[in-house]
């Protein structure tokens, strides 16, 4: 979280010293409207994973808790992210499973599947503090680890729940805060 949250997008983090869950009321002001993602543009950080990912074997798998695209928007396929609270860039057919990548932030339209034999409701697969983590990117996230040789964790807290399980499933980690 800490890649996106360095860059001001999110105010403060979590967690931190004077993060949002030293105060229950914080909760509900976590983050930044979503309404504001279409216009953030990704960190220096978010850029040099994409570099690794995109130019050198070795790195293969990109696991975040963000659900704020940036990884995509700097270069990172979709199909090498793990979104584990989902993303609001994504809607999912409700009947078929199909994904439907989007552009830009996903309002909620009340829209239908446009698979053939469908037309299923969307629903956009970003999840909110409390509510269950999607099992699609946490499987993904859990092969990709458990295949790893190495695991590299950047700017966490390894308290959250899913998460601080993920590394140990690798040969070995590194964390990097």
């Amino acid at each position: 979280a800490v890649v996106s949250t360095q860059s001001g997008h999110y105010g403060r983090d979590f967690r931190g010293e004077h993060g949002l869950n030293k105060n229950p009321l914080n909760i509900a002001k976590m983050g930044i409207s979503e309404r504001d993602l279409d216009c953030k543009m990704p960190t220096y950080a978010h850029c040099a994973i994409s570099h690794l990912i995109l130019n050198f074997d070795k790195f293969k798998f990109i696991t975040t808790s963000n659900h704020d695209g940036l990884h995509q928007k700097s270069g990172t396929p979709w199909e090498v992210t793990a979104n584990i609270f989902g993303t609001a860039y994504i809607e999912e057919c409700l009947t078929c499973h199909k994904q439907h990548i989007r552009k830009v932030i996903v309002p909620a339209l009340h829209r239908n599947c446009k698979a053939p034999d469908c037309g299923g409701k969307l629903k956009k697969t970003g999840v909110r503090y409390g509510q269950k983590v999607p099992i699609e990117p946490l499987k993904m996230a859990e092969e990709s680890a458990d295949k790893s040789d190495l695991v590299l964790v950047l700017g966490s807290s390894m308290t959250t729940s899913p998460f601080c399980q993920l590394p140990q499933l690798a040969k070995n980690f590194v964390i990097c805060n």
